[in-house]
């Protein structure tokens, strides 16, 4: 005789090996359906109840098929979520399979009342089975049973739940021939269950097309409809039409779920697109209290710095302090670039102040945007602009002692000498560093340098290298030298640009490439040798002698014999005689300039 165990272990010795998904079907599906399928056809009970039955089985029998599951998952060491949705979906389409069976017969056997092909309808909704409920509405058409609105709206939603398109139209087109009137009423439903599918299946333009038709024919979408294809066009990235069905659902006091806006807000982000992001913005923290990411604010301020948003910008730090996200120089800059931007500038400097006492904002880089914008109104709004700023800076020094600092005063003169008013900006830099007690430095004299470049006034230039040195008892820098050697070369008679060249060596300071390309160029238009000189000095200290440099020197070179070149060879050999007999009356300015 075998003992239990005995036969047990015989039984799983013979039992062949099947698969898993028939593993499943076999544990969870057969034997609940066998019993079902039995239950429903001896029982004597109503249509509803047997597809209730089926449907909706016990709580018992989920408990012991989740039981199953679990302990299946574990023996085989499966993830037990993905255990749990295969069986949920085998057993969904075995329940299925078994209501179409029950259908079937039920067809064959007695003849079914509407209220009995409006179970089975309920039923095939419920397990959102489109098709099924298509083939019943449409033998409930050709029984002379037609379904109703309500029962069309069950199928529709159904259909759409599962994302079953076709299904959806072919239930569309089941009302037109069971001829359901077209008004809003019975055919609104249809609309919004489209949107809805096409939204799901990220078809956001069709779904739009969708919502159009609907609008034009005085339909007014759900709240639900609204907020999918919102949430589909924020997904492509369409901000703008996302924007356009937000306010119109606001004008009939719908809003949209914050996972929605937070959709529509990261991809207004991605695209700097500040309407969108603004009012998405505004909705999740001002009115829903949603926490936004550190990321969310750091798009915020650089759509405010791009905009020039000042509202914005305050907001999104408000919003940074209260989360206690750490604050850097990165917020600040924004927060100042957007005043900026909007020409605020009494803020602006107060920001600026605040800034550079937290240690931020010290740098000259800091201040572009302000020379940028200052440049961009032209020359006589730009000195007006510069003209207030210092004002704003000698009226509040006291409460803006970090924002008046050479720095700022600086920027101010460089945005002069920008726009062509290097004299201006030389005037400026003799008045207001005293008046505010601040010290010039070199950079200060650089500033207005520039624009001397642009003007090619070296008088100027040279009565400001006097005071650099002789007043502020200053060293000259090295891109003060190179200034001087630009001016210099702008000059009809360029030889004191050999004289800056030399006493920046002098200083033990290396010329720049750009420095000794210029000089090339320079002697090379007028068949100077110094140009091969220049370029033996740029190959001795490691810079590269381009192509483009060598053939423009030997270009010019074999277009000296013209008669042209002559004529200037012979001018600028007077000139620079003349030069040379002048050259001992500045010779002691020069030395005293350059003996530090």
């Amino acid at each position: 005789m075998f003992t239990n165990l005995t036969r047990q272990l015989l039984s799983r010795r013979r039992a062949p090996a099947i698969s898993g998904r028939k593993l499943l079907a076999r544990r969870y599906v057969g034997p609940i359906a066998n019993h079902e399928a039995i239950s429903a056809l001896t029982e004597k009970l109503t249509v509803e109840e047997q597809v209730q039955k089926i449907v909706n089985p016990s709580t018992y029998e989920q408990i012991e098929r989740t039981k199953q599951i679990a302990q299946s998952a574990r023996l085989q060491n499966q993830d037990l979520g993905t255990q749990l949705a295969n069986a949920t979906r085998l057993h969904k389409e075995s329940v299925s399979k078994r209501l179409q069976g029950l259908y079937a017969e039920l067809q064959k056997t007695k003849d079914l009342s509407p209220d009995d092909r409006s179970a089975v309808l309920a039923g095939f909704s419920e397990l959102r089975d489109g098709a099924s409920c298509i083939q019943v509405i449409r033998d409930m058409r050709l029984a002379g049973q037609p379904a109703t609105v309500m029962q069309f709206a069950t199928a529709l939603r159904a259909a759409a739940a599962a994302r079953q398109e076709k299904a959806v139209y072919t239930i569309g087109e089941e009302m037109q021939a069971a001829g359901i009137q077209d008004t809003e009423e019975n055919y609104a439903v249809f609309f919004e269950q489209l949107v809805l599918c096409l939204a799901h299946l990220d078809q956001a333009e069709h779904a739009y097309a969708v919502f159009l038709e609907m609008r034009s024919r005085g339909f007014i979408p759900s709240s639900d409809a609204s907020d999918a294809l919102v949430a589909a066009m924020g997904i492509i990235g369409d901000s703008d039409m996302a924007l356009e069905i937000m306010l119109d659902a606001k004008s009939r006091g719908e809003s949209m779920s914050a996972s929605t806006m937070l959709k529509v807000l990261h991809s207004a982000a991605v695209q700097l697109n500040p309407e969108p992001f603004k009012h998405c913005w505004n909705q999740l923290t001002g009115v829903m209290g949603v926490d936004v990411t550190a990321g969310d604010c750091d798009a915020g301020l650089d759509i405010a710095a791009r905009t020039g948003d000042v509202n914005l910008a305050h907001n999104v730090i408000d919003v940074l302090r209260k989360r206690g996200f750490p604050i850097s120089e990165y917020h600040f800059e924004a927060l100042f670039e957007a005043l900026v931007r909007d020409s605020r500038w009494p803020i602006a400097l107060t920001v600026l102040n605040i800034m550079r006492e937290h240690g931020f904002g010290k740098q000259s880089m800091t201040l572009r945007s302000m020379i940028r914008t200052i440049a961009s109104q032209g020359p006589e709004k730009a000195m007006e602009i510069v003209d207030s700023i210092f004002n704003e800076l000698l009226k509040k020094k006291l409460l803006l002692p970090y924002a008046a600092n050479s720095v700022t005063l600086d920027a101010l003169v460089t945005a002069l000498a920008t726009v062509d008013r290097a004299e201006q900006a030389a005037e400026r830099l003799r008045k207001w560093y005293p008046e505010l007690h601040i010290r010039r430095t070199p950079d200060s004299y650089a500033a207005v340098l520039q624009g001397c470049i642009a003007s090619k006034d070296k008088k100027l230039a040279e009565s400001l290298l006097m005071e650099l040195v002789d007043t502020d008892k200053l060293k000259p820098t090295k891109l003060i030298y190179e200034q001087m050697i630009a001016i210099s070369l702008k000059q009809f008679n360029y030889e004191d640009a050999f004289v800056y060249l030399e006493a920046l060596k002098a200083h033990n300071i290396i010329p720049s490439w750009k420095t000794y390309s210029a000089i090339v160029h320079r002697c090379a238009r007028v068949k100077d040798p110094r140009a091969r000189v220049a370029m033996k000095e740029m190959a001795d200290l490691g810079y590269p002698v381009t192509e483009a440099l060598q053939s423009f020197v030997d270009t010019h070179e074999r277009l000296a014999s013209s008669s042209s070149y002559r004529k200037i060879d012979s001018k600028n050999a007077k000139a620079s005689g003349s030069a040379k007999d002048k050259k001992d009356t500045r010779k002691s300015v020069f030395d005293i300039n350059f003996t530090i």
